[in-house]
């Protein structure tokens, strides 16, 4: 029961804290974008570098904590064997957080790019106004 209700405060702190700055911070839409997109951009990124490198990185630090600990005990083919595995596994494991990650950077991205348009467009019409004038 106590890890149940962890775990919604893991879940519910974050979002009400996201939810607090937006109202306080906020005053536009162009600002939300601006705020929630940027995040979303650099997390994405982090995280589909984080899937990509990964997999060879994690399956090179095992087949070294192999090599060190049982040099002498495990065949060299079935330290290999296992190196190929890990590496497999640690690929599917983390293809969701690849998806993922790609997913909140491209979210991201198209949050800037509307936030940068629509700042374009008002600044504009700015222009536009002030020359009729």
């Amino acid at each position: 029961m106590p890890y149940r209700q962890a775990r919604l405060h893991i879940l519910v702190f974050p979002l009400l804290f996201l939810f607090c700055i937006t109202i306080l911070t906020v005053r536009s839409f162009v600002d939300w974008l601006k705020w929630w997109g940027y995040p979303f951009l650099i997390t994405g990124g982090v995280t589909s570098l984080i899937a990509l490198l990964g997999t060879p990185v994690l399956g090179f630090i095992i087949q070294s904590i192999f090599e060190r600990q049982g040099a002498n005990l495990i065949p060299p083919i079935l330290v290999s064997t296992m190196s190929e595995t890990i590496g497999a596994v640690t690929g599917q494991i983390l293809k969701p957080v690849l998806i993922e990650g790609s997913v909140l950077a491209i979210l991201g991205l198209g949050m800037v790019i509307v936030a940068a348009y629509l700042t374009k467009k008002d600044s504009t019409a700015g222009r536009k106004a002030a020359n009729r004038n």
